[in-house]
């Protein structure tokens, strides 16, 4: 019985991609039961291959009720075994939108998951796909509209840069979120499981890093001090 479940489920998602009969395996999946995954509910399918192993992640959207009675929206991921067609990892995450998948080395993928409140303002979080010891997503850090990050050449470390408001000008004077703003700048190292944080230091003056690699020129002309603290050699140009 098992085989034929399994046999219907990459038939029907291979062929027609309508629904999927999905066998839940891994202990991180809150149900039991075989489910179907309707197309209406699909956000994205992503390919992956982690040592010579295709996996998809397979994303959908779910709304709950909360307290005052507002349908809150949210993303299932689920991570399934493309030969098995095994469910290895499914969980639920309180976010609107995909800001989409990245590739930074062989095996080696981030995810990112974000709130989009409507104009230009966003909220979200990066995650590093764990494959090894066991299936999981590793949150790494959170960033917003005015985040700007850089990794190093193994993807072992990130720099995030944070712009900050300022408060303190007059209205002619008001930040937009494209305007240049003064950045807190962390590095954040990435550990099998987790995520160590040192704190740089906050720029003396304002960049706009909308304008990206650019504009990390300018600051490391005008930010030695900065600067000393990185190493800024391992990072990809």
């Amino acid at each position: 019985m098992e085989k034929i479940q399994s046999a219907v489920y990459c038939l029907v998602l291979i062929i027609s991609g309508i629904a999927c009969m999905q066998k839940v395996k891994s202990s991180n999946i809150a149900t039991t039961e075989d489910t179907i995954i309707s197309t209406l509910r699909i956000d994205t399918i992503f390919q992956l291959e982690v040592d010579s192993i295709a996996y998809q992640l397979i994303i959908t959207n779910d709304d709950y009720t909360v307290e005052d009675k507002q349908t809150r929206f949210m993303k299932t991921v689920r991570i399934v075994e493309n030969k098995s067609c095994d469910t290895l990892y499914k969980a639920s995450y309180d976010f609107n939108s995909i800001d989409g998948v990245q590739q930074t080395l062989p095996g080696h993928y981030w995810l990112r998951m974000g709130d989009f409140g409507g104009g230009s303002g966003f909220s979200g979080t990066l995650y590093k796909i764990n494959f090894s010891p066991k299936i999981k997503l590793q949150p790494v850090f959170n960033y917003d509209e005015l985040s700007f990050c850089k990794s190093n050449y193994n993807s072992s470390e990130i720099i995030l840069f944070e712009g900050i408001w300022d408060m303190e000008v007059d209205d002619l004077e008001m930040e937009s979120h494209f305007s240049a703003h003064k950045q807190m700048v962390s590095v954040y190292e990435i550990k099998n499981d987790t995520t160590l944080v040192k704190k740089i230091g906050e720029t003396k003056f304002k960049y706009n890093l909308y304008c990206g690699d650019s504009e990390l020129g300018v600051m490391r002309v005008r930010e030695p001090w900065l600067f000393k603290k990185i190493r800024w050699q391992d990072y990809k140009d």
